[in-house]
């Protein structure tokens, strides 16, 4: 799964500390990713894979921001 999570309304249009978030969850579950300039990519399960792209959704916004908007391309 490749997983885009783009913050709408912070403060700075650094997306730096918004992707470290995410990543912290993908690191704590111990799955194999990698972060790319224009997504990060994920591999395992599809159930799985998909209540990760929740819990990095919902990280995002628990830092404040206004949106969150959440691109998920799946290769199955």
């Amino acid at each position: 799964m490749e997983v885009s999570i783009i913050p709408v309304g912070s403060k700075t249009t650094s997306i730096g500390e918004y992707v470290v978030e995410a990543v912290k969850l993908l690191e704590k579950d111990g799955a194999k990713y990698e972060v790319t300039p224009m997504g990060t990519i994920v591999e395992g399960e599809l159930k799985e894979l998909l209540r990760l792209a929740e819990r990095m959704h919902r990280a995002v916004i628990g830092r404040g921001v206004a949106r969150v908007v959440t691109t998920i391309t799946i290769d199955d």
